[in-house]
């Protein structure tokens, strides 16, 4: 169990200036089924606090034809996350098996438009979005745990993106596979 308070400030220009000040926290439950099997549950809220980059609304090119623009109008949001986690370990194996739901309320996007033959990037507060998945991640150690070799992958990744009540969502299907090997010397 955890709590935090997460505090930004930092000046725009000489006439604005920013201040964000949220509490975050997490609580995790873990369940031994048996000697080399554990169930948990855990909650998390985090809190997205935007960067000056994103607050700043001055244009600027990132190649001939496309603007990046901030806004000084974002506000800070919350995320919420609850995952259910089945870990099995052995002296030199591990694997876990993870799914989970998040919802955030107010979150920051990324917007395109189209201006004057210029695509323009801002970002916008949107109404809401949310995300589901199911992962599994295995780990083997070799050799006295000088070379171990890990996969981690994203079986269903499933995220929402809702802006406003009157536009469309913007549903996001994604499969993540990263395989990695490591040597201690």
């Amino acid at each position: 169990m955890g709590l935090n308070d997460e505090y930004s400030t930092f000046n725009i220009d000489d006439s604005s200036g920013y201040e964000s000040n949220k509490i975050t926290g997490n609580i995790n439950f873990a369940y031994p089924i048996a000697k080399s099997t554990q169930l948990s549950l855990k909650y998390e809220k985090s809190a997205h606090t935007p960067n000056l980059s994103y607050l700043n609304e001055q244009q600027y090119f990132i190649k001939p034809n496309f603007i990046r623009q901030g806004n000084p109008d974002l506000q800070p949001y919350d995320a919420h996350s609850i995952s259910l986690t089945f870990n099995y370990y052995k002296p030199r194996f591990i694997s876990m098996l993870k799914t989970g739901y998040g919802y955030s309320v107010n979150p920051i996007f990324n917007i395109y438009q189209i201006k004057d033959g210029y695509l323009i990037s801002t970002y916008i507060n949107g109404e809401y979005s949310n995300n589901k998945y199911i992962a599994i991640f295995l780990k083997k150690f070799f050799f006295k745990k000088t070379l171990s070799l890990s996969l981690y992958t994203s079986l269903f990744n499933f995220y929402n993106q809702f802006i406003s009540k009157n536009k469309k969502n913007y549903p996001e299907f994604t499969t993540i596979s990263i395989c990695n090997i490591i040597i201690k010397a």
